[in-house]
């Protein structure tokens, strides 16, 4: 079964840094097969209520998992406090 899971990260050399440490848990976790297809798109996204823009990089990556059963990840945003 093909799969999908989309990154969000700021374009910031830190942002990136932290981008490489989570593809490279997510791809142990997920335990990926074969990755089939990746989508990076670059553009920026409002802050908050002031509507200032960051510039941040959408990634989409499908994929076939060793486990067909398994459920979908939601998107990740990189750097966001969460725990991968």
């Amino acid at each position: 079964m093909l799969k999908v899971k989309h990154f969000i990260c700021g374009a910031s050399p830190a942002a990136l840094g932290y981008l490489d440490e989570d593809l490279t848990k997510w791809f142990k976790k997920a335990q990926v097969k074969e990755i089939k297809r990746i989508n990076e798109v670059y553009g920026q996204a409002p802050l908050g209520m002031s509507g200032h823009g960051e510039n941040v990089l959408f990634i989409s990556i499908w994929y076939e998992a060793e486990d067909p059963d398994s459920p979908g990840d939601p998107p990740h945003v990189v750097g966001a406090g969460e725990s991968t």
